[in-house]
C-alpha cells in the first residue's frame, strides 16, 4: 500500500464503501478486493480471511451503521448492499433488489434513491471517518451460523444457545437445566427402526445425543460419521416416556461437541435419574377435580 496520509487512506475508504451496492453487493465474487486495502484495514478484514469471513466482517461493520437508522432506511441500505439473511436476496443485482425494495416497502424509486442519499450513505461514512471498531471474534461466527441456517432453511436462532449459556454461570443449576429440556425444541437422531440413536460410552453409561438446533446436530454428525440416522424434534418430556421405556438407564447429552478440545459452553447433560424428572406428571383418576 502506497504511504498514504490518513486522510487519504479514510477518502480511499469510503470511496470504496460507497460503490459497494453495485452488482450483488456483498455476495459478490473477490468481495476482498472490491474492499481495497484502505477498507479492509478499517473494517479489521485480515489476509488471511477466507471469503465467507470476508464477507461476516463487511455486513457486520454495515450493520453497525444501519443499526442507527431509521427503520425503513435501514431496509433501504440492506437491500442496497445485500445484508439481508434471506437467500431469495443474494443472487440478484442491484436492479432486482431495488425493485423487491419498492414493493416491499410501497416506496418510489425517487424516495429509494433520496433516502438512501441523504441518510443511509452519510451515516456509513461518517463511521469511517471515526474509525470503526473491529468485530468481535464472536459476533463473526454467529453471523456465518445464521447463514448457514438460511441456507439450510433452519429458523432463526431464538437464542436457545445463550439462554444455555446463561444458566452455565457459574454453576448450571438442575432445575434450569431440567426447564431448557421441558420448554425448548430438542433435536435428535432415529434409527431404521424408528428408534432414537443412543451412544454407548463405554463405563461412562449409555447417552443420547440431542442438539439445541439442526445446525448443530449437522456439525456433530459432519464430525462423528458414527453418529448416523434420520433427523427428528421431539420435547424433553416425549424423549423421556420414550427413553424410559426403550431405553431405560440413557441420560441425555445436550450439544455435546464431537472435538475432545472443543467448546463445551452450550453444553450440559441429565443423567438417567435426572431423565426421568422430563416424564409429565400423571395425576390419579380424581386428583384436581371440581367438588
Amino acid at each position: 500500500m502506497p504511504n498514504l496520509s490518513r486522510v487519504d487512506q479514510v477518502k480511499r475508504a469510503i470511496d470504496r464503501a460507497c460503490s459497494l451496492h453495485k452488482s450483488t453487493g456483498v455476495r459478490r465474487t473477490g468481495l476482498d478486493r472490491a474492499l481495497g486495502p484502505e477498507l479492509r484495514a478499517l473494517w479489521g478484514v485480515g489476509g488471511s480471511d477466507s471469503p465467507d469471513r470476508v464477507r461476516a466482517k463487511a455486513v457486520l461493520q454495515l450493520e453497525r451503521v444501519f443499526a442507527g437508522l431509521d427503520p425503513v432506511v435501514a431496509a433501504v441500505a440492506r437491500g442496497w448492499f445485500n445484508t439481508s439473511l434471506d437467500p431469495a436476496w443474494w443472487e440478484l443485482n442491484l436492479t432486482g433488489r431495488k425493485r423487491r425494495l419498492r414493493e416491499g416497502l410501497d416506496l418510489s424509486q425517487r424516495t429509494l434513491e433520496r433516502r438512501f442519499g441523504d441518510e443511509a450513505q452519510p451515516a456509513l461514512i461518517a463511521s469511517l471517518r471515526a474509525g470503526p471498531a473491529p468485530v468481535p471474534p464472536a459476533d463473526v461466527l454467529a453471523r456465518l451460523d445464521a447463514e448457514r441456517r438460511a441456507v439450510a432453511g433452519d429458523p432463526p436462532d431464538d437464542g436457545a444457545d445463550e439462554r444455555i449459556g446463561r444458566f452455565r454461570e457459574p454453576v448450571p443449576p438442575l432445575e434450569q437445566a431440567l426447564r431448557f429440556a421441558r420448554e425448548e425444541p430438542l433435536h435428535g437422531l432415529r434409527d431404521r427402526e424408528g428408534r432414537p440413536v443412543v451412544l454407548d460410552a463405554g463405563g461412562h453409561g449409555a447417552w443420547m445425543p440431542v442438539f439445541s438446533t439442526r445446525a448443530r446436530l449437522r456439525e456433530y454428525l459432519l464430525a462423528n460419521p458414527a453418529f448416523d440416522g434420520f433427523a427428528f424434534t421431539s420435547t424433553g418430556p416425549k424423549l423421556a416416556a420414550e427413553l424410559t421405556a426403550r431405553h431405560p438407564g440413557t441420560g441425555l447429552a445436550v450439544n455435546p461437541v464431537a472435538d475432545p478440545e472443543g467448546n463445551l459452553g452450550r453444553t450440559f447433560t441429565l443423567l438417567p435419574e435426572q431423565v426421568w424428572e422430563l416424564l409429565p406428571i400423571r395425576r390419579s383418576p380424581g386428583e384436581n377435580r371440581a367438588g
